[in-house]
C-alpha cells in the first residue's frame, strides 16, 4: 500500500492533451484514480480579464471623446489655421498695394484742396479789407447824418448853453475822426475773425465733416456778410462780382468726394454752432 501511494502518477499523452486548460490534474494520495478537481486560480483569471476588458472600454471611450472634440474645434478654427496659399499671398499683396496708391492719391488731393482753400481765403480776406477801406471816405448819407446831428447839437447849445459860463459840454461832430475809426474797425474785425479760422482746415487725420462743412459756411457768411455791412451804410459794392461762387461750388464738390473716400461717410454734420454764429453776423449791433 505504501508503495502504491507513492508510486509517480503517469498521466498518458493523449489525455493530457484533453484537459481543460482551466483544471488541473492532481494526484490523489488516497486511490490511484484521477480526480478532477477546480483550481483556484480560475477566479483570479477572471477578475483580471474583467478589468482588462473594462480599461480597454474606457480607452477606447476617451479616444471617442479625443476623436469628437478633434473634430469640433477642427471645424471652427480650420479658416484661421489654413496654410495661405501663394494666391492668397498675392491677392494681399494686391490689396495693399492699392490702399497704398489710395492714400498717396488722397494725401496729394488734400494737398491741392488745401492750397486752394489757402487762394479763396486770401482772395475773400483782401476783399473784406478792400471793403472796409471803401467805407473811408464816407458817402452822401454820411455827410446827411453829420449835418443832422451839428444842427440838433445847435439847437441843444441854444437851449443849453449857459451865459455866464459861455461852455457847452456836448462833443462837436469830427467827421474826419469818426469815418477814420470805423474803416480801422472793420479792418480790425475782419484779421481778427480770419486768424481766428486760420487752423479750420489743418486737424489731423483731415477730411473731417464738421471742419469742412464749417470753412464753407464761413466763407460763404464772410461774403455775405461783406456785402451787407457795404449796403447797411449805403455804399455800392465796388466788388460785388469778384467773389468767385463756382470756383467754391467746385472746391465743395471735391472735398465731400474726399471726405468720402476717407471716413466713408455719405453726408456730414453741420457744426451746432453755426446757426448761433450765423445771427451774430447779422447783429446791427455787432455790426455797427
Amino acid at each position: 500500500t505504501t508503495s502504491a501511494a507513492a508510486a509517480p502518477l503517469r498521466v498518458p499523452l493523449f489525455a493530457a492533451l484533453s484537459l481543460s486548460s482551466q483544471d488541473v490534474w492532481v494526484p490523489n494520495t488516497m486511490t490511484e484514480n484521477m480526480v478532477r478537481r477546480p483550481a483556484l486560480c480560475r477566479s483570479f483569471g477572471d477578475d483580471a480579464r474583467a478589468r482588462r476588458e473594462a480599461r480597454e472600454a474606457r480607452e477606447a471611450e476617451l479616444a471617442s471623446k479625443r476623436s469628437r472634440l478633434a473634430a469640433i474645434i477642427g471645424s471652427t478654427s480650420s479658416s484661421s489655421t489654413q496654410t495661405p496659399t501663394f494666391e492668397d499671398m498675392d491677392e494681399k499683396r494686391r490689396l495693399a498695394e492699392k490702399e497704398r496708391s489710395a492714400a498717396e492719391r488722397r494725401s496729394k488731393e488734400r494737398a491741392a484742396l488745401v492750397a486752394e482753400a489757402s487762394s479763396m481765403t486770401r482772395s475773400l480776406y483782401r476783399l473784406c479789407l478792400r471793403s472796409a477801406e471803401a467805407l473811408r471816405p464816407g458817402n452822401d448819407r454820411d455827410e446827411a447824418e453829420f449835418r443832422e446831428r451839428e444842427e440838433r447839437q445847435l439847437r441843444e447849445l441854444e437851449e443849453d448853453f449857459d451865459a455866464s459860463a459861455g461852455v457847452s459840454f456836448s462833443p462837436p461832430v469830427d467827421r474826419e475822426n469818426e469815418l477814420r475809426s470805423r474803416a480801422e474797425y472793420y479792418g480790425e474785425q475782419t484779421r481778427e475773425e480770419f486768424i481766428g479760422e486760420m487752423d479750420c482746415l489743418l486737424a489731423e487725420p483731415w477730411g473731417g465733416e464738421a471742419d469742412v462743412g464749417r470753412y464753407i459756411k464761413l466763407l460763404r457768411l464772410g461774403e455775405e456778410r461783406r456785402r451787407w455791412v457795404l449796403d447797411d451804410y449805403g455804399f455800392n459794392d465796388p466788388y460785388q462780382d469778384r467773389f468767385d461762387h463756382n470756383r467754391l461750388e467746385k472746391f465743395e464738390e471735391r472735398a465731400w468726394a474726399l471726405v468720402g473716400s476717407t471716413s466713408k461717410a455719405k453726408a456730414y454734420p453741420v457744426s451746432p454752432n453755426l446757426d448761433e454764429e450765423e445771427e451774430d453776423f447779422f447783429d446791427d449791433d455787432y455790426l455797427k
